[in-house]
């Protein structure tokens, strides 16, 4: 599955369905954040912030390195969004 995409009328994220389950996850398998950190190659303060509920989304690679490096099917833990953005028309004065 294809998590990144681009939308001419929104912004892509990637949201966190669960800041537990994620905790869940790593304890279950033994995995701290140092630890995961080194194995997907992000910072301990990118994968603390997620297992602390300090941040809710990250880039989309950064989603599918955790969920790989858990074992864990795409989508599991984190779930694409698209936020709409508003749009400006703007008018030339006459």
């Amino acid at each position: 599955m294809k998590l990144r995409a681009i939308s001419s009328d929104g912004r892509f994220y990637v949201e966190i369905v669960s800041q537990q389950a994620l905790v869940r996850h790593m304890k279950h398998q033994d995995v701290s954040v140092a630890k995961l950190a080194r194995m997907i190659g992000r910072s301990k303060a990118t994968v603390g912030h997620l297992h602390c509920g300090g941040r809710t989304t990250t880039s989309s690679e950064t989603a599918k390195a955790i969920e790989k490096a858990l074992g864990l099917a795409p989508c599991t833990l984190f779930l694409p969004k698209v936020e709409p953005v508003a749009s400006h028309m703007h008018r030339n004065a006459a």
